[in-house]
Protein backbone atom coordinates (compact mmCIF):
# COMPACT_ATOMS: atom_id res chain seq x y z
CA UNK A 1 0.00 0.00 0.00
CA UNK A 2 2.94 2.32 1.26
CA UNK A 3 4.73 1.74 -2.39
CA UNK A 4 1.21 2.18 -4.37
CA UNK A 5 0.98 5.63 -2.70
CA UNK A 6 4.77 7.06 -3.25
CA UNK A 7 4.12 6.16 -7.14
CA UNK A 8 0.81 7.69 -7.07
CA UNK A 9 2.36 11.06 -5.32
CA UNK A 10 5.43 10.76 -7.93
CA UNK A 11 2.95 10.61 -10.79
CA UNK A 12 1.18 13.87 -12.53
CA UNK A 13 -2.06 12.90 -11.36
CA UNK A 14 -0.76 13.94 -7.61
CA UNK A 15 -1.11 17.80 -8.19
CA UNK A 16 -4.28 17.38 -9.56
CA UNK A 17 -5.42 15.63 -6.35
CA UNK A 18 -4.04 18.45 -4.35
CA UNK A 19 -5.45 20.98 -6.26
CA UNK A 20 -8.98 19.66 -5.90
CA UNK A 21 -8.89 18.71 -2.57
CA UNK A 22 -7.60 22.84 -1.59
CA UNK A 23 -10.51 24.29 -3.70
CA UNK A 24 -13.08 22.07 -1.95
CA UNK A 25 -11.46 22.84 1.48
CA UNK A 26 -11.64 26.30 0.75
CA UNK A 27 -15.00 26.26 -0.87
CA UNK A 28 -16.49 24.69 2.29
CA UNK A 29 -14.92 26.89 4.92
CA UNK A 30 -16.30 30.40 3.00
CA UNK A 31 -19.80 28.10 2.65
CA UNK A 32 -19.57 27.77 6.36
CA UNK A 33 -18.41 31.45 6.98
CA UNK A 34 -21.46 32.86 4.72
CA UNK A 35 -23.80 30.50 6.52
CA UNK A 36 -22.94 31.27 9.76
CA UNK A 37 -22.96 35.20 9.06
CA UNK A 38 -19.68 35.93 9.17
CA UNK A 39 -17.61 38.11 7.35
CA UNK A 40 -17.86 37.75 4.04
CA UNK A 41 -21.75 37.29 3.98
CA UNK A 42 -21.69 41.42 5.11
CA UNK A 43 -20.38 42.39 2.12
CA UNK A 44 -21.43 40.83 -2.06
CA UNK A 45 -18.31 42.48 -3.13
CA UNK A 46 -15.93 40.13 -1.18
CA UNK A 47 -18.10 37.34 -1.10
CA UNK A 48 -17.89 37.58 -5.15
CA UNK A 49 -14.43 38.07 -5.19
CA UNK A 50 -13.87 35.14 -2.86
CA UNK A 51 -15.56 32.69 -4.93
CA UNK A 52 -14.41 33.53 -8.07
CA UNK A 53 -11.01 33.42 -7.19
CA UNK A 54 -11.50 30.00 -5.51
CA UNK A 55 -14.05 28.43 -8.34
CA UNK A 56 -11.75 29.76 -11.24
CA UNK A 57 -8.04 29.81 -10.39
CA UNK A 58 -7.79 26.01 -9.18
CA UNK A 59 -10.69 25.06 -12.24
CA UNK A 60 -8.19 26.67 -14.62
CA UNK A 61 -5.50 24.58 -13.36
CA UNK A 62 -7.30 21.53 -13.15
CA UNK A 63 -8.20 21.50 -16.67
CA UNK A 64 -5.55 23.20 -18.18
CA UNK A 65 -2.03 21.19 -16.67
CA UNK A 66 -0.82 18.94 -19.04
CA UNK A 67 2.90 18.35 -20.13
CA UNK A 68 5.79 19.77 -17.30
CA UNK A 69 6.97 21.91 -19.68
CA UNK A 70 4.12 24.05 -20.02
CA UNK A 71 3.35 24.17 -16.21
CA UNK A 72 4.93 27.15 -14.93
CA UNK A 73 4.06 29.06 -18.12
CA UNK A 74 0.07 27.78 -17.85
CA UNK A 75 -0.17 28.71 -14.09
CA UNK A 76 1.45 32.38 -14.50
CA UNK A 77 -1.74 32.99 -17.03
CA UNK A 78 -4.10 31.44 -14.86
CA UNK A 79 -3.62 33.46 -11.85
CA UNK A 80 -3.26 36.90 -14.49
CA UNK A 81 -7.14 35.75 -15.83
CA UNK A 82 -8.09 34.70 -11.77
CA UNK A 83 -6.60 38.37 -10.70
CA UNK A 84 -8.81 39.55 -13.35
CA UNK A 85 -11.94 38.00 -12.80
CA UNK A 86 -11.69 38.77 -8.96
CA UNK A 87 -11.22 42.51 -10.04
CA UNK A 88 -14.39 42.02 -11.90
CA UNK A 89 -16.25 39.74 -9.39
CA UNK A 90 -15.30 42.75 -7.05
CA UNK A 91 -16.68 45.54 -9.55
CA UNK A 92 -19.89 42.85 -9.58
CA UNK A 93 -20.37 42.68 -5.90
CA UNK A 94 -19.94 46.66 -5.59
CA UNK A 95 -22.37 47.35 -8.54
CA UNK A 96 -25.60 44.69 -6.71
CA UNK A 97 -26.12 47.02 -3.84
CA UNK A 98 -24.97 50.09 -2.71
CA UNK A 99 -23.20 49.78 0.67
CA UNK A 100 -25.42 51.43 2.66
CA UNK A 101 -28.35 48.47 2.51
CA UNK A 102 -27.99 45.16 3.95
CA UNK A 103 -27.02 42.43 1.67
CA UNK A 104 -29.82 39.81 0.93
CA UNK A 105 -27.23 37.45 -1.52
CA UNK A 106 -26.51 37.74 -4.93
CA UNK A 107 -29.21 35.89 -6.45
CA UNK A 108 -31.43 36.68 -9.26
CA UNK A 109 -29.50 37.95 -12.41
CA UNK A 110 -26.92 39.81 -10.68
CA UNK A 111 -25.47 36.44 -9.92
CA UNK A 112 -26.39 34.50 -12.95
CA UNK A 113 -25.08 36.67 -15.38
CA UNK A 114 -21.73 37.38 -13.77
CA UNK A 115 -21.48 33.29 -13.23
CA UNK A 116 -22.45 32.48 -17.22
CA UNK A 117 -20.08 35.03 -18.21
CA UNK A 118 -17.55 34.42 -16.31
CA UNK A 119 -17.97 30.65 -17.57
CA UNK A 120 -17.85 31.57 -21.39
CA UNK A 121 -14.88 33.73 -20.56
CA UNK A 122 -12.47 31.29 -18.62
CA UNK A 123 -13.61 29.01 -21.17
CA UNK A 124 -12.51 31.08 -24.33
CA UNK A 125 -9.53 32.21 -21.93
CA UNK A 126 -8.27 28.39 -21.10
CA UNK A 127 -8.51 27.48 -24.51
CA UNK A 128 -5.68 30.33 -25.66
CA UNK A 129 -4.05 29.46 -22.49
CA UNK A 130 -3.60 26.00 -23.20
CA UNK A 131 -2.57 26.33 -26.69
CA UNK A 132 -0.27 29.02 -25.80
CA UNK A 133 1.33 26.63 -22.67
CA UNK A 134 1.85 23.79 -25.44
CA UNK A 135 4.34 25.88 -27.40
CA UNK A 136 2.68 24.75 -30.69
CA UNK A 137 2.45 27.83 -33.38
CA UNK A 138 -0.63 29.39 -33.28
CA UNK A 139 -3.67 27.84 -35.54
CA UNK A 140 -7.19 27.49 -35.03
CA UNK A 141 -7.54 24.04 -35.67
CA UNK A 142 -5.40 23.35 -32.45
CA UNK A 143 -7.66 25.85 -31.01
CA UNK A 144 -10.65 24.07 -32.11
CA UNK A 145 -9.21 20.72 -30.54
CA UNK A 146 -8.37 22.40 -27.43
CA UNK A 147 -11.80 24.03 -27.46
CA UNK A 148 -13.57 20.33 -27.91
CA UNK A 149 -11.48 18.70 -25.33
CA UNK A 150 -12.66 21.05 -22.75
CA UNK A 151 -16.04 21.03 -23.32
CA UNK A 152 -16.01 17.46 -23.51
CA UNK A 153 -14.93 17.38 -20.13
CA UNK A 154 -17.42 20.15 -18.46
CA UNK A 155 -19.80 18.07 -19.93
CA UNK A 156 -18.96 14.63 -18.38
CA UNK A 157 -17.69 16.08 -15.13
CA UNK A 158 -21.34 17.44 -14.68
CA UNK A 159 -22.39 14.19 -15.97
CA UNK A 160 -20.51 12.65 -13.40
CA UNK A 161 -21.64 15.12 -10.57
CA UNK A 162 -25.29 14.07 -11.55
CA UNK A 163 -25.14 10.71 -11.70
CA UNK A 164 -23.40 10.99 -7.36
CA UNK A 165 -25.90 13.30 -6.61
CA UNK A 166 -28.82 10.57 -8.13
CA UNK A 167 -26.94 8.23 -6.24
CA UNK A 168 -27.07 10.09 -2.83
CA UNK A 169 -30.66 11.09 -3.48
CA UNK A 170 -31.38 7.05 -4.32
CA UNK A 171 -29.77 6.00 -1.00
CA UNK A 172 -31.37 8.71 0.88
CA UNK A 173 -35.02 7.31 -0.51
CA UNK A 174 -33.66 3.77 0.64
CA UNK A 175 -32.46 4.96 4.18
CA UNK A 176 -35.64 6.83 4.92
CA UNK A 177 -37.48 3.52 3.43
CA UNK A 178 -35.56 0.68 5.76
CA UNK A 179 -35.89 3.20 8.61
Amino acid sequence: MASMMKAWLKGDDAPLALIALAQGLLLMGLYGLVENGLWPSESPPWRLLLFTVILVGPTLLLLGLGPAAGRARLGGMAAAFTLLAALLAYYAGAQALPPSMPPPGLSGSVGFLFALLLLIAAFKALMYMQHFASGEPFSYSALFRWSWRNFLIFVLAWVFAAVFRLILVLWQVLFKAIG
